[in-house]
């Protein structure tokens, strides 16, 4: 018997083992006496494949048990899964990599071409107050980038816009972080950005449209600033967006 442990699942769905012969853990068979006079072989167990219920799949060999160090214990991940509702995608403008927000407060970056493992930020992930949430354990609401590139924005149930470094993957600590409200805010329902990326605007589940505009003044800290807001609707807004010029 061997033990396959310091392995980062959660409840085990599916094991499936490799069809090719099963080989001994180390190269050279390891003889010891069972008692019985007779010489037992070494342990031997064909590679095999094992899946938890949030989509983990490793692959596992079976020399792992030999292991001594536990990030040597561990296997190769093959697929990573998403352990919560996906509230957004956004597509990077310039490069190949996909921003993908979790509404239970995570975001992570994949480059969709070289296929490795995503930046991830589990910053929010089930660590917001309660009233922070919605009923439904949601945080995060929508995502975009800004068409350079650089930032990401990240809508929340709060009514605050986080803004996250695309390189890092690290959420940026403003001196006033954007909000809709001075308050508890509304879930925002959608977050746009302008085409030249000098404001966006979002829309909540009060019949509400902010606005935000781009700091561009060089000796200030080069944050978006809350520039009005309109509440003048008898129902939910259930679209916004902009033209490409100041009368649209």
């Amino acid at each position: 018997m061997a033990w396959f442990d310091e392995l980062n699942f959660t409840t085990i769905k599916s094991i499936s083992f490799s069809k090719k012969k099963a080989a001994p853990a180390k190269a050279a068979k390891i003889g010891f006496d069972a008692g019985d006079g007779k010489e037992e072989d070494a342990f031997s167990c064909a590679d095999f494949l094992v899946a938890d219920e949030n989509a983990l799949i490793c692959s596992l060999q079976s020399s792992l048990f030999e292991e001594i160090k536990p990030t040597q214990k561990r296997g190769h991940t093959l697929m990573a899964g998403i352990a919560s509702g996906i509230c957004g995608i956004a597509v990077h403008p310039k490069e190949t990599i996909l921003a993908i927000a979790g509404a239970e407060g995570f975001v992570l970056l994949w480059d969709y071409r070289k296929k490795g493992d995503p930046i991830s930020n589990f910053e929010n992930y089930k660590k917001d107050e309660p009233s922070h949430k919605q009923a439904d354990g949601r945080i995060f609401t929508a995502i975009e980038f800004t068409p350079d590139g650089q930032e990401i924005l990240v809508a929340t149930t709060s009514g605050e816009i986080k803004v996250m470094d695309s390189v890092t993957g690290a959420f940026k600590k403003l001196n006033t972080p954007p909000r809709t409200s001075d308050g508890r805010g509304h879930p925002v329902k959608q977050l746009i950005v302008t085409w030249d990326g000098n404001y966006f605007a979002v829309s909540d589940t009060n019949k509400a449209v902010c606005l935000f505009k781009k700091e561009t003044d060089p000796n200030k800290p080069a944050e978006w600033n809350f520039t009005g807001k309109i509440l003048s609707h008898e129902v939910e807004v259930t679209s916004i967006a902009f033209g490409r010029g100041l009368d649209e």
